[in-house]
């Protein structure tokens, strides 16, 4: 759920000179950019539904390859298991691979 708490680290991570990015279900995009536009943010975060950001990502890296898809999905997952084991505090956020 996009927080007032996780708009805080995108201001902090704005005032480090990253772009923060809020990647969340697409049924909450609505939330966080009022959350963002209340706390003056909006115009300096980009705010995208989960869904559409990993099947765009999906695809490109797969080189649009039906084949390669599988593969892909799982090297996607890995990595951003790892960034929540770096980045993060709540390892809740992992994705389970089946």
């Amino acid at each position: 759920m996009p927080s007032e708490s996780l708009i805080e680290k995108c201001k902090e991570n704005h005032r480090s000179n990253f772009s923060p990015i809020i990647i969340t279900m697409a049924d909450r995009v609505s939330v966080a950019s009022a959350n963002a536009e209340m706390s003056g943010i909006q115009d300096r975060i980009e705010v995208l539904a989960a869904e559409q950001f990993l099947a765009t990502n999906l695809h490109e890296l797969s080189a649009f390859q039906i084949s390669a898809r599988e593969a892909t999905l799982r090297e996607l997952i890995e990595r951003y298991n790892q960034l929540i084991e770096t980045y993060e505090t709540d390892p809740g956020l992992k994705i389970q691979l089946g």
